[in-house]
């Protein structure tokens, strides 16, 4: 349990910024803070096994079972909920000597830092918790003064549904079948594929099919983010006559997305892969029943366009959900949502060319290249990954083999952009 220490709101408003992006209101606050480090007398734990940092500070806080570190805890009352995010700058700090060997498994290369919203008592509260102490080219560093900047992205709970539950389901009424998508795109329906269904094909009058479904991609977790109650009525085109008879050169057309999705972050300009770990399928609803399905229709001329542009970007992604770290631990039957796919452990090389088109690219336009991996070593491990003759390599810190309850295995991500011209 943390013993958090309190900012009033006092210090809140002084630090308060708000702006509005992309229609979501962002509210910002910074603060600065100082620690002074002091060393450990003696083991304050009765029990000889556990072992705490060498150094610590008042209003210390502790984490991890065998080996304890100090963490810096500030609990923030806030005034509205909503998704939070935390960053730290303008650091100065301290090195540690005669530091133990063991400790240098514990810590990263970086200040590591979390936030999160707590609700209590219907207060909200953001709560920060920074481990002050990083491992740096074999040196142990601590802070000593920071900056703490926050972001609030502001989300009413009240109002996250429009401030009203639906009371009827949309598939309350009328025959309704789950069409399954794996993947984004153009779908079709005509009358085999209703044929197909089992749908008596006679007593269905195109006007009256509607698709429901509420895109793709996992459900939020946070409570915060906005959501549909029960399911969107999606607008499909219809190639047809327009008559009550469904003919055999009539069909539906409608974009679909599927389990996995791709979204766009307006701070970066780039798009990231949202992994649904949860199912491989994304279902939609097409209901045959008494009311006009949603149709799309068609848009207003714009003119006076001087710009054209035969150029996109496109986004490929070879991920598969294959390895668990801690289901490779004989005591452990594996936990967490992070997941990794192809292992390395007896075949060293491996091509994966062939889950990437690359027809089309611009050569002198850059790629970005994202590429994630683990490793579990008791020495360093270095990976490569060759994109036509570009070579890029990472080094990967070991960890404690001995000691499954330190930190199992480290990660590392490739993040760069290169041209292939």
């Amino acid at each position: 349990m943390y013993n958090f220490r309190i900012l009033t709101f006092i210090l809140i408003l002084f630090y308060f910024q708000s702006s509005e992006v992309s229609g979501q209101e962002k509210l910002r606050l910074s603060f600065t803070e100082k620690i002074n480090w002091d060393e450990i007398n003696s083991n304050p734990d009765q029990f000889a096994s556990t072992q705490y940092f060498p150094q610590t500070f008042e209003n210390a806080d502790y984490t991890g079972d065998n080996f304890r570190m100090p963490v810096f805890s500030l609990r923030i009352p806030l005034e509205t909920y909503g998704e939070i995010n935390c960053t730290i700058r303008n650091t100065t700090s301290k090195s540690f000597d005669n530091i133990p060997p063991a400790w240098s498994e514990l810590f990263e290369e970086s200040w590591q830092l979390k936030a999160n919203i707590q609700v209590q008592n219907q207060e909200n509260y953001a709560v920060i918790e920074l481990i002050p102490i990083m491992l740096k080219n074999g040196l142990f560093l601590g802070l000593e003064q920071f900056t703490i900047d926050i972001e609030l992205a502001v989300s009413n709970l009240s109002n996250n549904r429009n401030g009203e539950y639906t009371m009827f389901s949309a598939l309350m009424d009328g025959t309704v079948y789950k069409i399954p998508i794996i993947q984004n795109g153009m779908y079709k329906i005509d009358k085999n594929y209703l044929l197909q269904q089992g749908i008596d094909i006679n007593e269905v009058n195109p006007v009256h099919l509607q698709l429901f479904g509420n895109g793709g991609g996992p459900l939020p977790e946070l409570l915060a983010k906005n959501r549909i109650d029960d399911l969107h009525e999606n607008p499909m085109q219809f190639y047809g006559n327009g008559d009550a008879i469904f003919d055999d050169n009539e069909y539906f057309v409608f974009y679909a997305e599927g389990a996995d999705v791709w979204e766009y972050d307006y701070e970066t300009d780039q798009y990231d892969f949202i992994k649904n770990i949860y199912d491989r399928e994304n279902y939609y609803f097409l209901k045959v029943g008494n009311e006009p399905g949603k149709r799309i229709s068609a848009g207003e001329s714009v003119g006076g366009v001087t710009y054209f542009s035969a150029q996109s970007d496109v986004n490929q992604v070879h991920e598969r959900e294959l390895t668990n770290l801690l289901a490779q631990y004989d005591h452990t039957e594996g936990t967490g949502q992070v997941w990794y796919g192809e292992s390395f452990f007896s075949t060293k090389t491996q091509q994966f060319a062939s889950f990437f088109d690359f027809d089309g690219m611009i050569p002198t336009e850059p790629m970005h290249i994202k590429a994630s991996m683990a490793a579990r070593n008791s020495n360093s491990s270095t990976f490569s990954l060759t994109v036509n003759n570009t070579k890029l390599s990472k080094s990967i810190n070991g960890v404690n083999l001995a000691s499954p309850e330190l930190q199992y295995a480290r990660h590392s991500t490739f993040d760069e952009e290169i041209l292939l011209g």
